[in-house]
């Protein structure tokens, strides 16, 4: 048995080569206390921040509803089960709340100094 064999979860197996030789990929692993860690095909941890992101899904029934996906700093986005996918389109962007709209530049001014005439 190689010593990579050792280092690398069973699990991150994700193929096997022509000689039936694993072939690794990387995989995000989240414990019962909600510590995320990426281990990478090469056994290593990645050092990064992991971020969690929120994702809009349509239910059979039509109905909406929201899961989640993990992204790394380095542009690596996982599903929840932590194998990797490309960047989901479903991401659901916090909106704006009404204080929070964008002013017009004119207003922007009087906002800055309400005394003045536009």
């Amino acid at each position: 048995m190689d010593n990579i064999d050792k280092l690398i979860p069973v699990s991150n197996i994700i193929d096997e080569d022509e000689d039936g030789n694993p072939i690794y990929g990387d995989r995000i692993y989240v414990d019962l206390h909600k510590h995320i860690e990426l281990v990478q095909k090469d056994g290593t941890t990645y050092k990064g921040k992991i971020n969690t992101k929120r994702i809009k899904c349509k239910d059979l029934d039509g109905s909406n509803f929201y899961s989640f996906v993990h992204e790394t700093d380095d542009g690596r986005w996982f599903d929840r089960c932590g194998k990797p996918i490309d960047k989901p389109k479903n991401l659901v962007t916090r909106e704006p709340k009404e204080e929070e709209d964008t002013w017009p530049e004119v207003n922007l001014k009087q906002k800055e100094n309400p005394t003045s005439e536009i």
